[in-house]
């Protein structure tokens, strides 16, 4: 048990394998010395209290305070749960009706049950000290967002629920005369933070739907404003144009002029085309990839439907995350694969009688079928340091919830293209 719980803070079994000897030998002969003397809830208090002071003993010096409390508290809730789980199967599969079957007379019965748990646990142990990053560092990383969304709180209740349920557990094989009394407190307990976690478990959801929208905002908010800038940068080129123009006049050069009025209508088309659209969204979003790859030395082009359906069952928000992470991914892929010059970028949203279209198709490098794999697996990257790998992950996730298809064709003669199709019940 002590192995498990340090290797959830990446502490290997080699360098302390004398320190967790000692505690288990030390340990055990303090807890378990008047185990059969003293009530199943007094002899967990005192098995807690004696599993607290040896754990600062040995350990207080190599993890510091904090980390060893957190340890302690690890180490309490992997005891506490295994020795429920064992005394429960136990008590299923052999007759056992006291702690003087379980200890006693159904010994090695209840080592039958009890060691392949262990081992089970010295198994998980060597996994996790495989991991290049330790459970409890990546649990630091999430946990700050988890604070602000109450969701460690109710993790929390609901650890303390199973301790209750353990412990309501145990009373089963206390004959003492404050059986009956304890359990009925922990009753009251049980069911004080069943309350508890019910409460916050609302506000979790009330929390994360305000989050949602939040986030939302944002994410519009920026691309709309992206678009603002490009419409505030062409009215600052406008004074420009003009004399550029003027000055081809005086010069009578019609062929340039030509050329060059060409280029700018079209440009302004495309903005007026985009800024007229009748879903803002969309049209922040292209615009703003539209930018993007600009900068990047990208020939992005695009399809939108002529009007968009208010009343789409797919939500708006949900086409911005599909065709956003879609177009990223395919931004990053001919930028790494082509030179400036040859990377070209076609996205598209179609809308057909009871369904809606998005497609993505890019000339970067054909998928090989070991990519095709893992491409929609949560983390997996084949970019460099700083990609998470969860934007097609994200994709799969909003396709699956609407149950709708993902088809992918890769060639190296017409690249790769992400075809998908949402059914649209509104229209």
């Amino acid at each position: 048990m002590i192995t498990l719980a340090l290797a959830f803070f990446g502490v290997e079994l080699r360098p302390v394998w004398k320190r967790s000897a000692a505690f288990a030998c030390l340990g055990s002969l303090l807890t378990e010395f008047h185990v059969l003397s003293v009530p199943v809830v007094a002899g967990l208090l005192i098995g807690i209290s004696v599993s607290f002071a040896c754990i600062v003993l040995f350990y207080l010096r190599i993890l510091g305070w904090g980390r060893t409390v957190l340890l302690f508290l690890l180490f309490t809730l992997i005891g506490i749960t295994s020795d429920a789980s064992v005394v429960a199967l136990t008590s299923t599969l052999y007759p056992v009706h006291s702690q003087v079957d379980l200890i006693v007379t159904n010994f090695w019965d209840t080592m039958s049950v009890y060691l392949p748990v262990l081992a089970l646990y010295l198994l998980i142990a060597l996994r996790l000290n495989r991991r290049p990053r330790t459970l409890i560092a990546q649990l630091k990383r999430i946990l700050p967002e988890w604070r602000r969304d109450k969701t460690l709180r109710v993790l929390g209740l609901s650890a303390f629920q199973v301790i209750l349920l353990c412990a309501l557990f145990f009373l089963k094989f206390d004959a003492g005369p404050t059986s009956k009394e304890s359990a009925q407190w922990l009753i009251y307990a049980l069911l004080a933070a069943t309350i508890a976690a019910l409460f916050y478990t609302l506000k979790l959801l009330v929390a994360t739907r305000e989050q949602a929208v939040r986030s939302t905002q944002a994410l519009y908010l920026e691309d709309i404003d992206r678009m603002f800038t490009a419409i505030r940068g062409q009215r600052h080129d406008f004074l420009n144009h003009v004399q550029i123009i003027h000055s081809m006049l005086q010069m009578n050069n019609q062929a340039e002029l030509k050329a060059y009025v060409r280029e700018l209508v079209k440009e302004t088309r495309e903005m007026s085309d985009i800024v007229n659209h009748s879903a803002p969204a969309l049209a922040a979003l292209i615009q703003a990839k539209a930018t993007a790859a600009v900068n990047r030395s990208i020939d992005f082009t695009y399809e939108l439907p002529v009007a968009w359906d208010q009343l789409s069952s797919v939500k708006t928000i949900d086409i911005v995350k599909i065709i956003g992470n879609l177009v990223n991914n395919a931004f990053d892929e001919v930028a790494a694969a082509r030179p400036p010059g040859e990377r070209q970028v076609h996205a598209a949203i179609r809308t057909t009688p009871g369904a809606i279209e998005l497609s993505v198709v890019n000339c970067g490098q054909p998928l090989s079928d070991d990519v095709r794999a893992q491409l929609f697996t949560a983390g997996y990257t084949t970019k460099r340091d700083g990609h998470s790998g969860l934007g097609l992950a994200i994709v799969q996730e909003r396709v699956k919830h609407y149950n709708g298809t993902i088809d992918i064709r890769s060639t190296a003669e017409s690249g790769t293209e992400f075809l998908i199709r949402l059914p649209n019940r509104a229209s």
